[in-house]
């Protein structure tokens, strides 16, 4: 028999006997029951709230398969934790973690945020360009209504968050993790969500070329050219746009850098690095609260050491091998003073495409390292001659009873 079949009456009777986590599973399969349980959820949140979720529903771009989906629109994603006010009284409580972003997601929200007895926390919003880009958790599918949104469209569900955002508490609401693959400067996040509640960030974005400014004349001799290489307007205003943003986020504990490199020009050494980068270190160093940062590849580039906060207890960074000489030996001066894990990987490239130097640095040697709080160390990638030649010797003699894990 199908639910389209039964009655009306018959059907409401069903709904209205289901939770969240029901309704949850059943949306995503059946656009009937989606409808009828959206006319249901309705009739039971405010006016605030149903304000908030109408301009969740202004025109977008669905696609049930990504790939057949137009040129420009990218994914939306939002999961979340409901916990019971009542059970989490007793020792107990009974924590659920949906993962699926359909258009009834904010309907089940509302509901649950207007009833009072349940609190949404560790909310989860992403937006990419790439389905991988989407999940920490690479074993977790995206669905296959996952809404596929036009760039365009995005603004509207980006300022019908920010009310909420700002309207509930965190006891009640909080978008915890903000997880983005767009340019930096073509959103400012800090525009659209209360970022003093953020305590998770993960920042993929695209990065732009370092460019000769010829406004300076041309350059005469090798060294002329390194001083006078210079940050274009589309590099300048996105680590600008970082900095700002960082300043804003003061109770983050985890921050995920992930730059888009590109290597299809080869990156020159700079004499003096802009002033602009000192700035984003400043701003890092105030994040008083973190505890674990991510790098990937270089930030902006690769000489520029991002200071470390002395909170920090995880450092990670990936793809070490795109890093010169010079942030190697920044790197061994920094004192790192509560670091307890370190993890160092590289991508597995070779000399000629995983170093980034027209002139490549290799066979150099760091010769000591001021970290002496380590009591994990992961080093992928140790033979690659991008990397130290020392580095496990200079990490070993200056951290005793040290639990690594080193391979070439």
């Amino acid at each position: 028999m199908y639910l389209s079949s039964l009655a009306p009456e018959l059907l409401l009777n069903i709904m209205s006997s289901l939770d969240a986590n029901d309704l949850a599973q059943l949306v995503q399969t059946c656009r009937y029951l989606q409808n009828t349980g959206n006319k249901i959820l309705r009739q039971e949140v405010d006016a605030d709230t149903l304000n908030f979720v109408l301009g969740l529903q202004r025109p977008y771009v669905r696609g049930w398969d990504y790939s057949s989906v137009r040129r420009g629109s990218v994914m939306f994603d939002v999961s979340f934790t409901i916990i019971d006010a009542y059970v989490e009284s007793r020792s107990k409580p009974r924590v659920s973690t949906l993962y699926f972003a359909s258009p009834a997601i904010f309907d089940i929200l509302a509901d649950q945020i207007t009833k009072r007895d349940k609190r949404i926390v560790d909310g989860k919003f992403r937006i990419g360009g790439e389905k991988s880009n989407l999940t920490e958790d690479r074993r977790l599918p995206i669905p296959i209504n996952t809404l596929v949104l036009d760039r365009g469209c995005t603004d509207y569900i980006l300022l019908a968050l920010k009310k909420y955002s700002h309207v509930h508490p965190a006891s009640e609401f909080s978008i915890t993790t903000l997880s983005t693959d767009f340019s930096l400067s073509r959103h400012d996040v800090s525009t659209f969500f209360d970022t003093r509640k953020l305590t998770k960030l993960s920042l993929g974005f695209p990065v732009a070329f370092w460019e000769y400014d010829y406004s300076m004349g041309f350059p005469n001799s090798e060294a002329s050219q390194h001083a006078h290489f210079a940050l274009n307007k589309n590099l300048l205003r996105d680590i600008r746009t970082l900095k700002d943003l960082l300043l804003k986020v003061s109770n983050l504990e985890v921050l995920s850098l992930r730059p888009q490199v590109s290597l299809l020009r080869a990156i020159q050494p700079l004499l003096v690095l802009p002033p602009a980068l000192d700035e984003l270190g400043q701003a890092v160093e105030g994040l008083t609260k973190l505890q674990t940062l991510k790098i990937s590849e270089y930030l902006f580039h690769p000489a520029f050491f991002l200071p470390v906060p002395k909170t920090v207890k995880k450092l990670q960074y990936k793809k070490v091998n795109k890093l010169s000489q010079e942030w190697w030996t920044r790197f061994a001066k920094a004192p790192l003073t509560n670091v307890e894990s370190l993890s160092v990987r590289s991508d597995g490239a070779k000399i000629g495409s995983g170093c980034i130097f027209q002139k490549i640095e290799k066979g150099f040697n760091i010769e000591d390292i001021e970290i002496r709080s380590l009591k994990f160390f992961i080093c992928q990638g140790a033979e690659n001659p991008c990397l130290p030649k020392d580095l496990v010797e200079c990490i070993n003699r200056r951290n005793t009873g040290l639990e690594q894990s080193i391979s070439s």
